[in-house]
This record gives C-alpha cells, structure tokens and sequence, in this order.
C-alpha cells in the first residue's frame, strides 16, 4: 500500500471565499503551523475542567476516540456494502476535530477532496503531518494524499466564516462534557443552523458517535445505523 504525502495549507487554498477578519494564516516561513484565531486562544484559557491550557487540551482524545469509533464502523459497513463514498469530491469541515489524525482518515476513506480541522484548543497539523509515516490500527486503505487545513478556532465562529451550501461536515464526540456551560443549548441550536446553511446540497453531514443535544429536524436521514452513525443531507 502506498501512501501519498499529505499537504498542510492555509484554509483559505481550500475555500478562496472565505471570511478571514480576526484569523492569522498559516504561514510556515513564519513559524505559524496553522490558521488561527488568536483573541479566541489568548482568552481560552481554561478547558472544560478548569485546568490551564495553552497548545494542548487534556481531553482533546476523548473525542478523538469516538472519531476513530467512526471510521472503523465506516470501514465495516464498507466490507459489507458497497463502497461508502457520500463526501467524493467535497470540503470536509472537521467540528471538534482535537489533535489526533482520525478525521482526516474519515475524509480520506469517503472520498473528500480535502479537509479541514476546526477546534478552539488543539489541532492535528503534526499527526496529519506525519500520517505517512505512521503506523495505524487496521487502516487498510491507500491514502490519497488530501490537502488538509487546520483551524483553531470556536466551531460556530469558524462555521459563520463560510459561504452558504460550500462545505460538508463531520462531527464526532461533541457530547455534554465538551459543552458544559450555561448558554450550551442555544449554542447548539445555532451550531445546527449554521451546519445547514453551509452545507452543500451535493454533500451531507456525517453525524459520529457521541453528539448529544444537537438539533438535527431539518435535515434528510440519509442512513443510520443502531450505534448512532447518522449521514444527513439538506432537504
């Protein structure tokens, strides 16, 4: 199996259009590994459990692991159906991504034409960076190589950056220990509508293992599964 080398770019190679005011770009000459929105960091400074934090989240592999849940049933319900290729050829926007490699892989094996990793705390610029070299549990698929952005920043204020019907979506583990705080549910809501408004009519939005109190009505059930794998489309 040959892997090919993953390229790590600015989001803004990915999608030309989008709002970039309050982001510093990625510019690796200049030592920034990744898009960025600083006045979000430099305030985050406290994780869910009221620990310091700086590059790193300390919880940031419990969502990681719920990602990889997702891709190895993806990888299952593909040895027993027909190749699963719902995001071929589309922008894959990573909500919650953390810092391990597991949404990138999902892309990967669903045919994305690219990917991008959204998350205030952690981003997986060095683990995709390093994805070719490493070895994986039973991935067992050649890797195309996608171009891959990584963005730190809050998810709805990454997702009102975006053009309507432009992206598709992957969200894994976002359950009630990443969103515990008082304006939570309304959070929420608007993380949904805005979910839908960028969505691309020709893509969808991989719903993974672990998302509790999010607001899904308005979209088409594509198919699930009974281990609350969901892929919606807009209706």
């Amino acid at each position: 199996m040959t892997n090919k080398k993953t390229k790590i770019v600015s989001v803004t190679k990915l999608i030309p259009s989008i709002k970039t005011e309050g982001l510093t770009l990625y510019n690796p000459s200049k030592g920034i590994k990744y898009d960025v929105n600083q006045s979000q960091v430099d305030k985050n400074t406290l994780n869910v459990f009221g620990e310091a934090v700086n590059t790193d989240f300390p919880g940031h592999d419990y969502q990681t692991t719920f990602a990889y849940f997702t891709l190895h049933s993806l990888m299952h319900e593909s040895c027993r159906q027909a190749p699963i290729t719902f995001f071929n050829d589309q922008i894959v926007v990573d909500l919650g991504s953390g810092a391990m490699e597991a949404g990138y892989l999902i892309a990967e094996f669903t045919g994305a034409s690219s990917y991008i990793a959204v998350d205030p705390f952690c981003v997986p610029h060095q683990s995709i960076d390093k994805i070719d070299v490493n070895p994986y549990m039973n991935i067992n698929f050649p890797l195309r190589g996608i171009p891959a952005a990584c963005v730190r920043e809050d998810m709805l204020s990454f997702l009102k950056r975006l053009p309507d019907n432009s992206v598709s979506v992957l969200m894994s583990g976002i359950d009630d220990l990443v969103m515990d705080f008082p304006d939570a549910p309304k959070y929420r809501e608007q993380v949904t509508q805005e979910i839908y408004r960028v969505l691309n009519p020709n893509g969808g939005f991989l719903q993974g293992f672990n998302n509790v109190g999010f607001y899904f009505g308005k979209f088409n059930v594509e198919r699930s599964s009974d281990r609350e794998l969901r892929y919606l489309t807009k209706k």
